[in-house]
């Protein structure tokens, strides 16, 4: 597949056309096979959905691409929700594309980047130095450009996804691979780059602020503010707290949002931080489409905080981040434009297309940080004894290794 998208690549280069990658999962069997492992693990479902979830990750390094999955025992029934099924199928695919969000003050700032990057054990276990652990790591680049048609605003993209396996927690500290996604979306025309920072694992913000930030590091941003001075890069991490509406959903509403991170005020009373790191709230992105299922509710809140450290050596370096995202009574003119960016994340991974003329957002956009299932983290098992526990293989980490000696790294 790696070699098919390189073939495409280098034909459409003397056309100097880019092209999106969609990619269709067939499957006999679906969901009625979660709540029985065995009769999963004998169909083989189970590790089908686990490959092409890592597929679809590590040919992102390459290519735009979006996978979505069929389940052909639905389709041979011929009822009356076939229809959905496929139609489903087709508006999740669409969310491969770019979209367009209205922003008056694009002028402001013509490209804006936001990488997106998580942490997830991947030799965790009963070792004998157990100290010695890794870790995939995992980078989602996006990038706003601004456009004046068909409105004034940005065409809001994914740019690439990379992945890297992390030998030891002093690794994290330097983050090799965020800084080359910083030094790319530069490149690219970025002035202004949010970093948003989720770890597998982190406790949740309002129970302890402190140590919510193992991949956000006083030594990680004294590097990349020293590497990059000429940027203005804004660190954040999110938290999604999952909520019950009291009242109909109205039409053509779909979700609220807090907008200044003085309304904020009540709520970060409530956050425990140290002296010397403070997480500001600086945005709330709040769904109202609910669905039964409890693993995927999409009805709650998606807060996106501002981590200001006071302990970097230049002040100045988290005082810009704070200038632009803190709503003073003179806010600053890219305010608007970075929270602009953050609310078309919800909009351009939402995989249920537009319904009565409205696209419904998602409540959270980067579910491939936090998956429902071990088979969603591309892991599978491989043995099991009942007085030790299971052993997963985990398909990122090998074909991280396998992407890297097909990119020469």
């Amino acid at each position: 597949m790696w070699r098919i998208i390189r073939r495409l690549q280098q034909r459409d280069q003397e056309k100097s056309v880019d092209f999106t990658t969609l990619m269709l999962r067939l499957q006999e069997k679906g969901k009625e096979l979660d709540d029985n492992n065995d009769e999963k693990e004998k169909s083989g479902d189970a590790y089908i959905y686990a490959a092409a979830q890592t597929l679809e990750a590590i040919l992102a390094e390459d290519t735009p691409i979006r996978m979505q999955g069929l389940i052909l025992e639905n389709l041979a029934k011929q009822t009356d929700t076939t229809k959905f099924i496929k139609s489903g199928t087709f508006k999740a695919l669409l969310s491969a594309f770019p979209i367009c969000i209205s922003s008056p003050g694009s002028d402001s700032v013509r490209k804006i980047g936001l990488i997106s990057y998580a942490s997830r054990p991947c030799n965790e276990g009963n070792f004998p130095n157990d100290s010695e652990k890794a870790y995939l790591f995992l980078t989602q680049s996006y990038i706003a450009t601004a456009v004046n048609e068909p409105f004034q605003g940005y065409e809001l993209k994914r740019e690439r996804m990379q992945s890297d396996v992390l030998d030891s927690p002093e690794q994290l500290k330097t983050q090799r691979l965020v800084q080359e996604e910083i030094r790319h979306l530069k490149a690219q025309g970025c002035q202004h780059i949010i970093l948003l920072a989720h770890a597998y694992g982190d406790r949740r913000i309002n129970r302890a602020a402190t140590y919510n930030s193992s991949l956000i590091p006083t030594e990680f941003l004294e590097e990349v503010f020293q590497t990059f001075p000429d940027i203005n890069i804004s660190p954040m991490v999110r938290d999604v707290f999952p909520a019950t509406r009291l009242r109909d959903r109205g039409y053509n509403e779909a979700a609220f949002e807090i907008l200044q991170a003085g309304d904020h005020s009540d709520f970060q009373r409530s956050v425990r931080a140290d002296d010397s790191r403070d997480f500001i709230p600086v945005y709330t992105f709040a769904t109202l489409y609910a669905i039964q299922a409890e693993e995927r509710l999409q009805s709650g809140f998606c807060i996106y905080f501002l981590v200001s450290d006071a302990k970097v050596s230049d002040i100045n370096w988290t005082e810009r981040a704070r200038q632009h995202l803190i709503n003073p009574e003179q806010k600053s003119p890219i305010h608007d434009c970075l929270l602009d960016v953050l609310r078309g994340l919800h909009f351009l991974e939402a995989e249920r297309g537009v319904q009565k003329g409205q696209l419904i957002p998602v409540l959270d956009p980067f579910s491939w940080i936090a998956p429902t299932t071990v088979e969603g983290a591309g892991e599978v098992k491989v043995l099991h004894n009942r007085r030790k526990g299971q052993v997963l293989l985990n398909y990122g980490a090998v074909l991280t290794h396998v992407s890297q000696v097909l990119h020469r790294k």
